[in-house]
């Protein structure tokens, strides 16, 4: 005798009348999910595939890793700063500091630059079993590091 709910399920039984914690989601095609009785297993019906495994190089690091990168650009304020001040106004730097001001742009860029490879690689590595917020972040990596990119590349055209 067997006290399971998954037992006492049969063909002829609702989805109101199964319990959430039996029910899998439907595919498009009407296929289950995984198996959610005996005779389900029996007919043959394939179990979703499960999430790969992370890694070094796999897409969800990659994201996190492009998100750390831009975290610096981001909320450092002198890249805005260096935008207002010589992207649109016109402000000018001495000589001595040129140097300084045109190094710390390149910098800043390159990392930004990364930041946007790391995440375009995320995008195009990741696959259907890649997990949804790796994709969000990659593309959020992706979107805002361009963005950083084309201020620096202003404020370094503004420089000179």
């Amino acid at each position: 005798m067997s006290t399971s709910r998954e037992d006492e399920a049969t063909d002829s039984t609702t989805d109101a009348d199964v319990s959430p914690e039996t029910h899998e989601d439907r595919t498009g095609d009407g296929t289950t999910g995984a198996p959610q009785t005996g005779a389900d297993f029996v007919q043959g019906s394939r179990p979703q595939a499960l999430p790969r495994g992370g890694g070094v190089f796999s897409p969800e690091s990659l994201s996190i890793t492009g998100m750390l990168l831009l975290l610096p650009v981001l909320v450092g304020g002198r890249l805005l700063e260096r935008v207002a001040w010589f992207g649109v106004g016109s402000g000018t730097a001495e000589a001595a500091q040129l140097a300084v001001l045109r190094s710390e742009l390149l910098i800043t860029g390159a990392i930004a630059g990364l930041a946007v490879l790391l995440g375009s690689v995320s995008l195009f590595t990741g696959d259907d079993r890649t997990r949804a917020w790796a994709r969000w972040a990659a593309s959020a990596v992706v979107i805002a590091g361009v963005v950083s990119l084309l201020m620096c590349v202003i404020a370094f055209v503004g420089i000179g």
